[in-house]
């Protein structure tokens, strides 16, 4: 005869922060998660959830430097499009600090 297996019973809290730990992993925002949780602020999700959030500072810091990076070629390629030079900034800061 099988026996039943035992029925697992979770707290409603548990459930709750389950549910902002998905939401979060599935890169849910801070101001989605605090809706979806009814906080009163985006700071009193992050004061509860902050270190779900850690990974995200790096995709950030990748997207940062990716728009800076297709910002400069977009510089770079509209100067060179209407024929204008550019310096270098290494060039443009050496010259800037020797004028006296």
């Amino acid at each position: 005869m099988h026996s039943m297996p035992p029925i697992v019973s979770f707290p409603p809290h548990d459930l709750r922060q389950a549910a902002a730990s998905i939401a979060i992993s599935a890169s849910a925002n801070v101001e989605a998660v605090q809706r979806m949780l009814d906080h009163a602020s985006a700071a009193v999700t992050l004061d509860t959830y902050a270190d779900l959030f850690g990974g995200d500072i790096d995709n950030v810091a990748d997207a940062l430097a990716r728009a800076a990076d297709a910002s400069v070629v977009a510089n770079v390629l509209t100067a060179s499009e209407s024929g204008v030079r550019t310096r270098s900034r290494r060039a443009s800061s050496a010259s800037d600090s020797t004028i006296t």
